[in-house]
């Protein structure tokens, strides 16, 4: 098992809190998807994607009030353990974050402030997927179903430099997600892909078809 280290790592060895982060992307029901104030019907299924996708031409956009909530069920029973957020532009990162677990009843906009989220985040801008928000705490440990609301914008003022032209991201002032990337582990029965350990520098030998590829991720816990 690979311990890999972070710029803010400062773990030193490899006895010092490994986590083993699998993707969960692939264990969400995609008929449970529901994203509501997408700008593009359908949008937000797409950034719930494969880890290895997370690079690629997909994003949400909010068509108003800057927030976005997503709702989805996994196929089984999993143990959350973090997840990734990625806004390719810094001027469309949502600033917060909140997880609800398990929640009682569907939740909207008429509703989510009556609900206390289960964790809640200021996100940086990471464009690069490198720094996970980790969950703590028993109720992550057995999730079939959750709601994530992300809302505001980190730098709504932020001019960006030599953006690509013509790209429809930037023809919004409102939050843009390209990738949603839910972490943890696996309590039930799910078979796990092969292609959804966490990885930050892949392998090609590390991708087996009888056997599972995992990575581990030091953060000196």
């Amino acid at each position: 098992m690979q311990h890999i280290h972070f710029g803010t790592c400062g773990c030193g060895d490899d006895s010092k809190g490994n986590l083993d982060l699998y993707s969960l992307n692939e264990s969400i029901s995609r008929l449970s998807i529901h994203c509501l104030n997408e700008k593009t019907a359908g949008s937000g299924k797409q950034v719930l994607s494969r880890y290895e996708d997370r690079f690629g031409p997909q994003f949400v956009t909010s068509d108003s009030d800057n927030e976005l909530l997503f709702q989805f069920n996994f196929d089984g029973d999993v143990k959350l353990k973090g997840l990734l957020l990625r806004s390719q532009y810094s001027s469309k990162q949502p600033l917060k974050l909140k997880i609800f677990i398990n929640p009682a009843t569907d939740i909207d906009f008429s509703n989510v402030t009556d609900f206390k989220p289960t964790s809640e985040f200021k996100l940086e801008w990471d464009p690069n997927c490198a720094r996970p928000y980790l969950f703590r705490g028993p109720a992550f440990n057995s999730v079939t179903h959750v709601a994530i609301h992300v809302s505001s914008l980190l730098h709504p003022n932020q001019v960006e430099l030599n953006p690509p032209a013509d790209d429809p991201q930037l023809a919004t002032d409102q939050i843009v997600i390209n990738y949603l990337g839910i972490l943890g582990s696996y309590t039930g029965s799910i078979r796990i892909p092969p292609s959804t350990a966490y990885e930050l520098t892949p392998q090609p030998g590390d991708h087996q078809t009888t056997e599972i590829s995992k990575q581990s991720l030091g953060f000196g816990l």
